[in-house]
């Protein structure tokens, strides 16, 4: 069988695409990526495949391009499978309602994916597959999950190779990676709770390759494109101890000479993996702060870490000459303007090398968006609504949670950055955060790319092509390291 996947952008290359890309290709199927953006005729890219089926990635909030591609597909290719796949299917099933596609998958989709190419294959329908959902006789049939898919080791090496296509993708020296899949924490506005809760009983949700395959994708990629810094993008990166301790002995001997980045979370941060991951190249560590206003942190977004640890893990990281990198987002339910300010005063306390800032976002059926439902911020019928939400990459940033200060939210948006690096002009950015122009304050938010740059340690022309090619950063949907 030979699979298509179509994506609107490079920016949202999908580890998890990679990893069923090399299953897929390991069991004798022929797959492939096209990026819509990259291609002067989509249609033409695609009859040059033939593919026999479509699948599509369909990120939370960027379903609209999602089902306007899947309508131009059935248009030009009728009779192919066109089928849904990561995180909006996941959490908005009902999705596979729409005419414009075949089916879903929901939840990870290695197994699925495999399962229907063999039932096409055969000539057989694959409406009994584990994890796919599709509609038969005016009625949704929802096929059970099958268990987590483990061990991780057990994959094929990432096919990482089928985005460079797409030369800048392949010179492009940052590249991201995930050594894990699944997050034991229980932050209400997260994904991982919902996922873990829809998984119990179908294997151990939390996962970890080992140091010894970690290691080997980075090397590979290293052999075979431009690595001058990688990523890990899962969440629990260093969270057993001696996993960091064997994995930073191996990357230091085999890839040494590439820095390293990494996600982590607050109370992760201990003196022996940080002391391992310096010696090892960590450049930077990242750690979601999310609010500076701790009762809402604790209490509503259910992320049970206080000021001072947070505090503490930006000391100990410095300590160790690695740069802290942080997850903040304004615009909460239940958020004031002294909330948001409290943010970026608690980034510029600790230092934070590089701010990111993110608006909330109300995940279907999780306790935030519940919460932003009780406290009457948020329409009741949000799920069903969600159809109906502009994309992000579509609106530009601002506030989803109805709020009477959605202007000064906006323009803190763009001068949080500014207040974070010079904490002096805090007092003059909370006057002008009321200026009723907001793109005025635009240009402050280009600082992040200055900022990115040195972290990153990429040239301007590198990351000036890589610009040309993705545009905004918030383009960025696939931010789910393990489903597509």
């Amino acid at each position: 069988m030979r699979v298509l996947f179509i994506q609107d952008n490079g920016i949202n290359e999908s580890l998890a695409l990679c990893e069923l890309s090399a299953l897929l290709k390991a069991h004798g199927h022929e797959t492939a990526v096209l990026l819509e953006r990259e291609e002067r005729d989509l249609e033409a890219a695609i009859e040059a495949f033939d593919p026999d089926w479509f699948l599509i990635p369909c990120s939370i909030l960027a379903h609209t391009w999602a089902l306007g591609m899947a309508r131009r597909i059935r248009a030009r290719f009728p009779g192919r499978p066109v089928i849904f796949g990561g995180t909006h299917p996941t959490f908005y099933p009902e999705i596979v309602e729409s005419p414009d596609i075949d089916a879903i998958i929901v939840g990870e989709a290695e197994g699925a994916a495999l399962d229907i190419c063999e039932a096409l294959a055969r000539g057989d329908d694959f409406a009994d597959i584990p994890n796919v959902w599709l509609m038969r006789d005016g009625q949704v049939v929802r096929n059970e999950k099958r268990p987590l898919l483990a061990p991780l080791d057990d994959i094929p090496l990432p096919d990482r190779g089928m985005y460079f296509r797409y030369p800048y993708l392949r010179v492009f020296g940052w590249k991201k990676f995930m050594s894990g899949r699944g997050c034991y924490h229980s932050c209400a506005y997260c994904y991982n709770p919902k996922i873990r809760e829809s998984y119990h009983g179908l294997g151990v949700y939390v996962r970890r390759k080992s140091p010894e395959r970690a290691v080997a994708e980075v090397l590979w990629m290293k052999q075979n494109a431009n690595l001058k810094i990688a990523h890990f993008s899962d969440d629990l990166f260093i969270s057993d101890e001696d996993w960091a301790e064997e994995f930073s002995e191996r990357y230091r001997r085999e890839i040494g000479g590439v820095p390293f980045t990494c996600n982590a979370t607050v109370d992760l941060v201990r003196e022996k993996s940080v002391a391992a991951l310096a010696r090892a190249g960590c450049r930077a560590v990242a750690i979601g702060i999310e609010t500076g206003d701790e009762t809402l942190r604790r209490m509503i977004m259910k992320k049970d870490i206080t000021d001072d640890q947070i505090r503490n893990a930006a000391a100990l990281l410095k300590k160790h000459g690695v740069m802290v990198v942080t997850f903040n987002m304004i615009g909460n339910p239940g958020e004031t303007m002294e909330s948001a300010f409290r943010t970026m005063e608690l980034n510029a306390e600790i230092g934070a090398d590089c701010a990111r800032l993110t608006f909330g976002i109300p995940l279907p059926r999780t306790r935030y968006a519940d919460y932003a439902v009780d406290i009457g911020v948020l329409a009741p019928d949000d799920a069903e609504r969600l159809p109906d939400i502009t994309d992000i990459a579509a609106a530009g940033p601002h506030p989803i949670f109805k709020t009477d200060h959605a202007r000064e939210l906006i323009n803190l948006y763009y001068l949080f950055r500014l207040g974070v690096a010079r904490p002096g002009l805090i007092p003059l950015i909370k006057k002008a955060v009321r200026c009723p122009f907001p793109l005025v304050f635009k240009p402050f938010s280009l600082n992040m790319f200055l900022v990115e740059k040195r972290m990153f340690n990429l040239g301007w022309f590198e990351g000036f092509r890589y610009y040309l090619h993705v545009g905004s950063p918030d383009r960025r949907t696939t931010n789910f390291v393990f489903l597509i």
